[in-house]
């Protein structure tokens, strides 16, 4: 009996090592570590059972829809760097909204931003962080009491490396 519970810690112990280390959430990228991609998350409002279990659930669709009673709209988004290996790091990217009368930002810059839509309409909001862009189309309308959201998300190609000679 003590020699199959002595296997047992060998093998969790050998599956523990064996694992590869978690994504370096909440980290800073190292001097030796090269983003190759911007990634904006959202985060899911609603109360699910995914909540329950899990914290707080961020998503990153090409098109997310929510809805809010009230005339305005409260949201948070967060930007995070990743590399080669997907391994996600926190970067301080700058917030900028096209039409700041209807999409407010707050901080203007930061890894977690707040976003509040105050008003119907259409808007653009650019991330940045180093050479990565993304645009973030926002489309709200108040209907029956409610604020209707529609954030998709695009793609703006980094800037090709310099060739002068």
């Amino acid at each position: 009996m003590v020699a199959k519970r002595w296997w047992w810690i060998v093998i969790g112990l050998g599956l523990l090592l064996a694992l590869p280390m978690g994504p370096a959430w909440g980290k800073s990228p190292d001097a030796g570590v090269t983003i190759t991609a911007l990634k904006v998350e959202l985060k899911v409002q609603s109360i699910t059972k995914e909540n329950f279990f899990m914290g707080e659930v961020w998503v990153s669709p090409a098109k997310f829809t929510d809805i809010q009673n009230g005339k305005y709209y409260v949201g948070y988004a967060r930007a995070v760097g990743l590399d080669v290996f997907r391994v996600e790091y926190d970067l301080s990217p700058t917030w900028y909204s096209s039409d700041p009368t209807m999409v407010r930002v707050a901080p203007r810059s930061g890894h977690r931003v707040k976003l509040t839509v105050v008003k119907e309409g259409e808007s653009f909001l650019m991330v940045t962080a180093g050479s990565f862009s993304k645009k973030l189309a926002i489309k709200s309308t108040y209907r029956g009491g409610a604020m209707y959201v529609e954030i998709s998300q695009e793609i703006i190609n980094p800037k090709p490396a310099s060739t002068a000679r």
